[in-house]
């Protein structure tokens, strides 16, 4: 879907405190460890005011005292022999 019909179909922008306030009320606490493997467009919650960054930062803050793991991947840099 476009990021314009994500916009649109989104009641109001989800901010920082807010996805903060949804990971405390799914019961993430600060010492948590956390694997995370998503993409934006399936958490579902709408258009998220700031992308990938914002949920990114709330994770973060969420775990202040905790370890959050996110595995990256690069399409360049899948050949182990390089």
């Amino acid at each position: 879907m476009a990021e314009q019909q994500i916009i649109a179909n989104t009641q109001r922008p989800i901010i920082l405190e807010q996805l903060i306030s949804d990971l405390r009320n799914l019961g993430l606490q600060a010492t948590d460890t956390v694997l995370v493997h998503s993409a934006l467009s399936q958490l579902g919650w709408g258009w998220v005011c700031g992308g990938a960054a914002t949920v990114i930062s709330a994770l973060q803050q969420s775990l202040s005292q905790g370890t959050l793991i996110m595995p990256t991947h690069s399409s360049q840099l899948t050949d182990p022999a390089s």
